[in-house]
Order: C-alpha cells, then sequence, then structure tokens
C-alpha cells in the first residue's frame, strides 16, 4: 500500500545527483536527475518537466517488479515461447546512459490515487 500523492510534498527545482531516489509517492517538477538510482514499487508518483542526465539505474521491486514479469509472461504467450521465473524476493535491475541532457519530460502513471476533493 502507498500513499496518495495528495498526501506528499511537491519538490520544486531540485537536482537529484549520484544518489537512491524513490519514485514511490514522489512528486517532482522541474526538477534534474544526473546520475541517479531511481526506485520504483508500484505506488503513484508524477514527473513533470524533469531531466535526465548521465547513468540512470532503476531498480523495480514489489508490485512493479511483479507487474514487469507479467508482462514478460504475456510476451511470452503470444509469441509461443516460454520464460524463465524471475527470482523470488530480488528486485529486477535496469541502467540506462544518457549521452546528451534529454529535454523535459512530463510522466503522470494512469493510476495515482484518489482525485482530489
Amino acid at each position: 500500500m502507498f500513499r496518495a500523492l495528495e498526501t506528499t510534498p511537491i519538490f520544486t527545482d531540485v537536482t537529484v545527483f549520484s544518489t537512491k531516489q524513490s519514485l514511490d509517492g514522489f512528486e517532482c517538477h522541474n526538477c534534474q536527475f544526473d546520475n541517479a538510482q531511481l526506485r520504483y514499487s508500484g505506488g503513484a508518483f508524477n514527473l513533470e518537466n524533469v531531466r535526465f542526465s548521465g547513468i540512470t539505474s532503476v531498480e523495480l521491486a514489489g508490485a512493479a517488479a511483479n507487474t514487469v514479469a507479467f508482462l514478460k509472461l504475456l510476451n511470452g504467450l503470444s509469441i509461443g515461447a516460454p520464460i524463465a521465473s524471475p527470482t523470488p524476493n530480488k528486485p529486477i535491475q535496469k541502467r540506462a546512459t544518457t549521452k546528451k541532457p534529454l529535454p523535459g519530460i512530463n510522466f503522470t502513471p494512469p493510476f495515482i490515487g484518489p482525485s482530489p476533493k
């Protein structure tokens, strides 16, 4: 269970530099991620006009890792090939290198919790 975005602070003009940052419950506007290590477990988050540079590492755990594993299963079914089960209780880790800073990115997942009243 994750906190709704309405109950978390909004960060503005923050630089996440060579450190770990959880995305669950994280709302950030005009932020910079430089060599950031992101962790995502399936909770709501909102990124508005953010920039990525350097090496970005992503660790998927909990519900997020289960969703990726399920999508791999569906892909295997669609192409008719069996897939190996992921290691239990081990996060999925990915790395991406940005050759040059990307322009501002906006990203809000489809389910972000209850709407404000």
